[in-house]
């Protein structure tokens, strides 16, 4: 059979007013290689409307049996995906407009040099509605024309170490991020045929890269929108910390259906709602171990490690504001229990912390600079109150404009 050579899987639930806009990005382009995989996740909102009005030769709509948890759906519908290489979007995410030209220039590359998982940096799209978290900003771009190998087990050490902003920066095969269909076949035979094992998807796709990959390739062009809409998951969990006297349906509706997952949160990690990034990641690597070699298994459960990755998450929880901030001081204390850690020595080693962190970016930063005076680059931003008009659509055209203006996916640097 002739597949496609790229499959987007397009996971849905209750997004009906983002997913327009999201498969518009997509189907736009001047490209036919690709399936687009949209699942709904039996919506209650007009989702089931527009998919079942969708008619698209590179589209094809299923549904699971039953509702299902986040990583169940995700587990769902990469199942009937055969694109040589995937990703996944969500609702109010979107691909960029160069997306398949750029993504035609990588995956070559990839396959020439033997790396199976590609990564562009992050371009955000802050739909309307995300001001309590994220102020006026709607759209922050930025492209540089680089490519470059990056070490899976030095970055993954970064998110661990906080040294990384987190794993967002990793490739995720999540908007951000392409998979090549063999690394996950690997993993399939690893795992009794399963991708995820984690409760969060995203970080489980960036410790199966971590793990099982010696090198990424990363674009300094972005391949896609990071879309934050008050829909999502992330900015549902954002707002709840915000403000721990807000009822939230969407954090509800997921927390619900993760009760039916036969996949559990690692306990070591305490409770999926104390929300760090860093204990996201390492739970992801914790529960992916059939993917790595012993001797990392046994430094990521070892006293030492857990003891210097605490010393990180304590910051985090230390820095909350605006809610009951004692609660996640007791949670984290619980955590450091099961653990079997001790909790001052991780306070005490927590005030060095931010001084290693201050001289680890200082350093980066100056490296950054010199290195971009290499490369050419463009900055795009539009923030709400200077813009009420903008959307993503018309986000994707200034940006198109400013790529063929600059001719920068032709100047990329390999």
């Amino acid at each position: 059979m002739n597949y496609p050579k790229y499959s987007i899987i397009l996971p849905a639930r209750n997004g009906g007013e983002y997913l327009p806009t999201c498969v518009e990005t997509i189907i736009s382009q001047n490209f036919s290689d690709y399936e687009l995989i949209i699942s709904d996740n039996h919506s209650t909102d007009n989702t089931s409307n527009y998919l079942n009005n969708c008619s698209h030769p590179n589209i094809n709509v299923i549904k699971p049996p039953r509702p299902l948890s986040m990583v169940d759906h995700f587990e769902f519908a990469l199942s009937h995906a055969q694109g040589t290489w995937q990703m996944f979007l969500g609702v109010d995410d979107g691909v960029q407009p160069y997306f398949f030209e750029l993504a035609e220039v990588l995956t070559k590359y990839a396959d020439t040099a033997k790396i199976r998982t590609i990564f562009g940096v992050r371009a955000y799209f802050f739909w309307n509605g995300c001001q309590p978290i994220y102020g006026n900003a709607a759209v922050r771009y930025g492209a540089i024309n680089y490519i470059k190998h990056k070490n899976c087990k030095l970055e993954a050490s970064k998110v661990l170490l906080g040294l990384k902003k987190s794993y967002f920066d990793l490739p995720q095969m999540y908007v951000t991020a392409i998979f090549k269909k063999e690394l996950l076949e690997e993993v399939k035979k690893r795992q009794g045929e399963k991708i995820f094992t984690s409760l969060t998807p995203d970080a489980n796709l960036a410790a199966i890269c971590c793990s099982l990959e010696k090198k990424y390739i990363e674009s300094g062009i972005p391949l896609g929108w990071v879309g934050s809409s008050p829909s999502s998951n992330g900015f549902s969990f954002s707002l709840s910390q915000k403000n721990d006297n807000i009822t939230n349906n969407i954090n509800q509706d997921f927390l619900n259906l993760n009760k039916k997952s036969a996949i559990s949160y690692n306990k070591l990690a305490g409770n999926i709602k104390f929300g760090s990034t860093v204990l996201y990641f390492w739970e992801a690597l914790l529960q992916t171990q059939n993917l790595r070699k012993k001797y990392l298994n046994i430094f990521l459960m070892s006293r030492l490690f857990k003891t210097i990755m605490f010393s990180v998450v304590f910051l985090y929880a230390k820095s909350l504001v605006g809610i009951d901030r004692n609660k996640h001081l007791i949670e984290f204390k619980k955590i450091i229990s099961t653990n079997k850690c001790n909790y001052d020595l991780i306070r005490y080693l927590s005030l060095l912390i931010p001084i290693a962190h201050k001289i680890f970016w200082l350093i980066s930063r100056v490296f950054r600079r010199i290195t971009r005076l290499f490369y050419e680059s463009f900055y795009y931003s539009v923030d709400w109150n200077s813009d009420k008009c903008i959307n993503m659509i018309l986000a994707s055209k200034k940006v198109q404009e400013m790529i063929k203006d600059t001719d920068l996916i032709k100047k990329i640097k390999l």
